[in-house]
């Protein structure tokens, strides 16, 4: 089998994301291209049809909450709503994979 830096990058990049189910895979992406000062709220994942059912959306966000990939951070003392920021551990996760892309081009 012929191997090429890109299927290199492919199976390096497969091991970082480390089984990750592709619908939170788009959601981390999601929030990082968001910019600091526009985060997202957390009703905006939920209720974005691309990943799929609100309990699907809101299962894949506990599922990287409770993975520590993001936190909440809060609106306001007047509104109770949520914004959702990666945390450190997923700013990690992109950083790790920066470095891997960098090294394979």
């Amino acid at each position: 089998m012929i191997t090429t830096p890109y299927r290199r990058f492919i199976a390096k990049e497969e091991k970082i994301w480390g089984g990750m189910p592709s619908r939170e895979r788009q959601i981390l992406k999601i929030i990082l291209g968001r910019k600091l000062d526009s985060p997202l709220r957390v009703m905006g994942i939920i209720e974005d049809p691309q990943f799929g059912s609100r309990a699907t959306a809101h299962a894949a966000l506990n599922r990287l909450l409770s993975s520590n990939f993001l936190q909440y951070k809060e609106c306001g003392q007047k509104d109770r709503s949520k914004f959702i920021v990666l945390s450190s551990k997923g700013a990690g996760l992109f950083k790790r994979l920066e470095k891997l892309f960098l090294a394979s081009a």
